[in-house]
């Protein structure tokens, strides 16, 4: 693909899309990763898993690159951070905990806003603070190790909502009033400040054009709503067909979306991508969605 790789980064969700929804494996993607590590087109992780999470899953597939951590609540940046190389054997790999960009509110500032709502309205819910470890690993299949990092989390609380569909409306406008905001997930609904996985994008698309010193194109690939502004955010979205609901439709309507479900659909998808990067290498003339491309400056804090 020659030059024309280092024009395009792969931004992905996680679960559901290049991790399988019930078992976390990514074995059936293989094939995608492999020819993205061959031809040095950068894989991004744009989760809402937490930096601990992420940590050794960057480790096994090798990346250095950043990690967008908690739906755009902070970058984690691999000590490499400054180099073109994407990709390098596991030795090679860290991401030290003061090496990262703030770009989301406290998990703190968050805490004292649930409790002030609490004190309006009883509602029914459980979030990760109030979850044992055990309860956690019952909700979502994790092991223990990987529950522990769950929970370690600096930009966010995900909650198990079990409330009316009522309550939930009443929540997420109190919510904003105190200027935070409600995202569904796969399994749960996550508070967080007003960042996003979409701000987290044009971040990325900016670091790798000061990086390379030309423009860069974007493709996502993400299976749910809070997905949605990722996808809008690239150039190129596909939508990871999902067992869980339907395919997502954008602010421009419905994505590209794969026949597959989870990584057997992120593999099927990026496997078709790459191959017609490879026959038609101009970006310009091939035949996919449109987003913005101009780059957009974040305010970002330590």
């Amino acid at each position: 693909m020659g030059d024309n790789a280092q024009r395009w980064v792969v931004v992905t969700d996680l679960d559901g899309s290049l991790l399988d929804h019930n078992t976390y494996s990514f074995d059936a993607a293989l094939p995608a990763l492999s020819t993205l590590k061959e031809v040095g087109i950068p894989l991004i992780l744009n989760t809402s898993k937490t930096q601990s999470e992420c940590k050794d899953l960057a480790k096994k597939l090798g990346l250095l690159t950043p990690i967008v951590v908690e739906n755009g609540g902070g970058i984690s940046l691999p000590i490499r951070s400054d180099v073109a190389e994407p990709y390098g054997p596991p030795s090679m790999v860290e991401y030290p905990e003061d090496h990262s960009i703030r770009l989301g509110v406290s998990r703190e500032s968050i805490h004292q806003v649930l409790d002030e709502i609490s004190e309006c309205r009883s509602l029914c819910y459980r979030s990760f603070a109030q979850m044992s470890i055990d309860e956690l690993r019952a909700c979502t299949g994790l092991d223990r190790e990987a529950a522990i990092n769950a929970q370690l989390r600096q930009f966010s609380e995900p909650l198990l909502w079990e409330d009316t569909p009522e309550a939930l409306a009443w929540f997420k406008k109190r919510l904003h009033s105190k200027g935070l905001r409600l995202i569904r997930g796969g399994r749960f609904h996550t508070v967080s400040g007003l960042h996003d996985k979409g701000g987290a994008v044009h971040w990325i698309r900016s670091f790798f054009a000061s990086l390379w010193h030309k423009p860069i194109d974007v493709l996502a690939l993400g299976d749910g709503p809070n997905d949605i502004t990722m996808l809008d955010a690239a150039n190129h979205a596909i939508c990871v067909r999902s067992p869980a609901h339907p395919p997502l439709v954008g602010n421009q309507g419905p994505y590209s979306t794969s026949h597959l479900e989870g990584p057997s659909g992120w593999n099927e998808s990026l496997c078709d991508f790459l191959q017609k990067l490879k026959t038609n290498p101009s970006s310009k003339e091939m035949n996919f969605g449109t987003a913005s491309d101009s780059l957009e400056d974040l305010t970002i804090t330590a």
